[in-house]
């Protein structure tokens, strides 16, 4: 029995191997020399304490990979993005926050002596944007700049660039937690985002060039929109008439809200297109004239819009429209038929 247990105990050490791992804390500014053996895997611990942007990376001869987590949550993984062979991640991180760096061999068979380092670029005090003002910006390769925008009411705020040069636009909360980004919604070029914003609510704005290579003049200018009064065509018995070429403007103002439609079909054997335009993730259902459901859509249409292609008969139709996962904002909805 003795000799069974001792067996058993010898093949997990031996099999183990594969999975072994220890941990170590990596702080910000500092470089680690470690040895990784065949088959293991070691754990870096990094911890912030402001927001901006973490780069860490290996150094040596021998081949690494790196997957990086936050709590449960995963964050990105590199094979060789650094030099040579090594492991080379860069994102953007959160401040008090704890990350977990998993350093192992591109396969088991890889040991050896090699370096890990840690540095951060902070996020810079942002410089105020004002409501209906134009902010001048000269922009090198790699450069980026950081605004603050606020509004007094609840509504929408439109920032956006002007120029001759191709810019990024990125949105977060006064926390750094990322809303939404934008490439070329604006004219040409130009970037143009959209902020459901809540009163006395401050939004950070992060310009930047599309890619480390764009230079020139650009400025970027902040509009605020009012929230049109609400239709209440929340319930199937309060649905709003729609036709085919209009299109309405939905505005989701809380989460799990439905928007309702009805819509009269005269012709029989036509086939309609049903879907709706805009950065918000939308899911669409379609019911006859007793609330029965015909079909549903998610992700058919454009980005995250629902879209519903549907041969119907003349009668009365019913279109409830959802956002999805508490995504506030306003989409289009738009209408189109063809006669088969």
């Amino acid at each position: 029995m003795k000799k069974v247990l001792c067996l058993l105990i010898a093949l997990l050490f031996i099999t183990g191997g594969v999975f072994a791992q220890y941990t170590q804390e990596l702080r910000i500014g500092s470089t680690i020399s470690s040895r990784l053996n065949a088959g293991e895997q070691i754990i870096y611990i990094v911890r912030t304490t402001r927001a901006g942007t973490l780069t860490v990376e290996t150094h040596g001869d021998i081949d690494t990979v790196m997957e990086v987590y936050e709590n449960e949550n995963y964050i990105t993984y590199d094979d060789d993005g650094g030099e040579g062979f090594n492991a080379k991640v860069v994102f953007d991180v959160l401040p008090n926050k704890i990350y977990h760096f998993y350093i192992s061999g591109y396969d088991s068979n890889v040991n050896g002596q090699f370096r890990i380092s840690a540095s951060q670029q902070n996020f810079p005090n942002p410089a105020e944007l004002r409501i209906g003002s134009s902010v001048n910006v000269n922009m090198s390769g790699g450069q980026e700049f950081w605004y603050r925008v606020r509004s007094a009411n609840s509504g929408f705020i439109n920032v956006k660039t002007t120029g001759d040069i191709d810019t990024y636009l990125l949105v977060y909360d006064d926390s750094y937690n990322y809303i939404t980004e934008n490439d070329d919604g604006g004219e040409d070029l130009n970037a143009l985002v959209e902020i459901f914003a809540e009163a006395n609510k401050t939004y950070l704005i992060r310009l930047r060039g599309y890619s480390e290579e764009v230079s020139g003049r650009t400025s970027i200018s902040a509009a605020f929109e009012a929230i049109p009064p609400d239709p209440g065509n929340i319930s199937r018995d309060r649905a709003i008439p729609v036709i085919p070429g209009e299109v309405l403007s939905i505005f989701f103002r809380s989460d799990s809200e439905s928007r309702w439609y009805v819509y009269e079909v005269t012709r029989t054997g036509t086939t309609h297109t049903i879907q709706t335009r805009g950065d918000i993730d939308t899911v669409m259902y379609l019911y006859d004239r007793n609330g029965n459901l015909i079909t549903e859509d998610d992700d058919s249409g454009d980005s995250l819009n629902a879209r519903i292609i549907q041969r119907l008969n003349a009668g009365t139709y019913y279109i409830e429209i959802k956002e999805y996962w508490g995504t506030l904002g306003r989409c289009n909805l738009h209408i189109e038929f063809r006669q088969n």
